[in-house]
């Protein structure tokens, strides 16, 4: 006979709604599965070693959020030996994936569209945390402001200031391959229409 903890399948059905949006926030931030797969592992361990039912499914996404925020502060921390492996490994990996290329469908589209999604990868996953994080959880897991503030802990307009500081960083690292873009017209072509 299996005694299941009190709490475990309400936890399980209201956490678990959210592990995507957490994989690609940890994935996009530490840009490394093994590692983001560890952190999902260890934040929910920590969520539900907290967890109250009471409080609803809202506020366990934030908490899964901020447990998931610290423990790659953590990872990022400029002493911590994995860090410095993830960012040798960011930096040395290809911005074109060999991969997409071959069987594409189209050429010179796939390719472009794989060197995108691997330029804004690494550029965000190099930027300072808090910039990084800013972004990724306003523009990709459209959360407000003020979830943003509670999972940072920080005030509103502080967010807004990290938005804003994260994309005019992700847009000065970007620029530099615009002009290459530009001066290739079938790369030029391939971008617009990805």
């Amino acid at each position: 006979m299996v005694v299941e903890e009190p709490g475990k399948s309400n936890f399980e059905s209201a956490g678990f709604l959210h592990i995507n949006a957490l994989y690609t926030y940890a994935q996009w931030m530490i840009d490394n599965a093994e590692e983001s797969s560890a952190v999902l592992r260890e934040a929910y361990r920590q969520a539900f070693r907290h967890w109250r039912e009471d409080r609803g499914d809202c506020d366990l996404r934030l908490d899964l959020f901020r447990i998931v925020r610290n423990l790659i502060i953590r990872i990022r921390e400029p002493g911590n030996r994995r860090r410095s492996a993830l960012r040798k490994a960011a930096e040395a990996a290809p911005l074109l994936n060999s991969d997409s290329a071959q069987g594409a469908t189209d050429p010179i589209k796939e390719p472009v569209v794989s060197f995108l999604e691997n330029l804004i990868r690494r550029s965000v996953t190099l930027m300072p945390e808090e910039y990084g994080s800013a972004i990724l959880l306003c523009d990709i897991d459209n959360l407000s402001y003020g979830e943003i503030g509670k999972i940072m802990n920080c005030p509103v307009e502080e967010v807004r200031r990290r938005v804003v500081a994260g994309q005019r960083l992700l847009r000065e690292q970007l620029s530099k391959y615009v002009e290459l873009l530009a001066s290739h017209p079938d790369l030029k072509t391939a971008a617009l229409t990805a």
